[in-house]
């Protein structure tokens, strides 16, 4: 559950991180937002709650394709970090070409 001010709202958005014992970056590897509560904050403050929670080198990526997450992800670690990241574009060997975004929490 989230708590925005006084108001406990419910609400639900899945995601998976992974850290990477080779790489020692943590990745998020699901992460969803139900239509319903999106574009209403919750997905940035649980983004940040994440990586409050876990500090140390984050890696995050989205499909090329996916156009609507990458200008979700670009600004919520923009916002994190305060615009001290690297994206580029990687050839990954499980979903192909990505984005990638790198920081540390």
């Amino acid at each position: 559950m989230l708590v925005f001010g006084d108001t406990n709202i419910q609400v639900t958005i899945f995601f998976t991180i992974a850290q990477n014992s080779t790489e020692y970056y943590n990745k998020v590897c699901e992460f969803y937002v139900i239509p319903a509560v999106r574009k209403k904050g919750f997905g940035k403050a649980l983004a940040f709650e994440i990586f409050r929670r876990y500090p140390g080198k984050w890696d995050v990526r989205q499909l090329f394709a996916a156009k609507r997450a990458q200008l979700f992800w670009k600004a919520t670690i923009d916002d994190f970090t305060s615009g001290n990241y690297q994206e580029s574009q990687l050839s990954d060997p499980d979903w192909g070409e990505v984005i990638c975004q790198r920081f540390q929490s």
